[in-house]
């Protein structure tokens, strides 16, 4: 069976979570947004259906057989200064029946810097419910290796 998973708009807020002041960072409005993404595994294509910010989203397609199944794909055009920022936000839509899992991996140049170790950079994850939910990735929360060795290597988040 093929999944997909739409990523609607990714948006970051400022001031605070309940903050009026919204800043967008990806809305998938442009021919050229897919540009911005290096998909590994699976298939992204940009869709009309379920968009919550303008008229796009960018709806990723799994690939059961790919090496890092179901689907794996990089930003590229991240931010560099993340510090006036309080979360990055995104807005997903699970069309299935069942909940799905998404997993997050965060690396900087101090990650780069240090062979690139799996303890050095970012690892969290989630479970996104069947319809639309949004992603809260606080931005002052981004530890290095996991949850029970928090900054054992690097001292400090991301």
């Amino acid at each position: 069976m093929i999944r997909c998973l739409s990523v609607l708009s990714i948006f970051v807020l400022v001031g605070g979570i309940l903050a009026d002041e919204v800043t967008v960072v990806e809305d998938f409005e442009t021919d050229d947004a897919l540009s911005n993404w290096q998909i590994v595994a699976g298939k992204a294509a940009l869709v009309t259906e379920g968009a919550t910010q303008g008229q796009r989203a960018m709806e990723v397609t799994f690939d059961p057989a790919a090496e890092y199944s179901p689907g794996y794909l990089y930003w590229n055009r991240v931010p560099a200064d993340w510090s006036p920022y309080d979360a990055l936000i995104l807005d997903v839509t699970n069309p299935g029946d069942a909940p799905m899992p998404g997993y997050l991996l965060v690396a900087d140049k101090a990650w780069e810097d240090k062979n690139r170790s799996y303890w050095n950079r970012h690892n969290s994850n989630t479970t996104f419910p069947p319809g639309k939910s949004e992603w809260v990735i606080p931005v002052n929360g981004l530890f290095r290796g996991e949850a029970g060795s928090r900054n054992n290597d690097i001292a400090r988040n991301i």
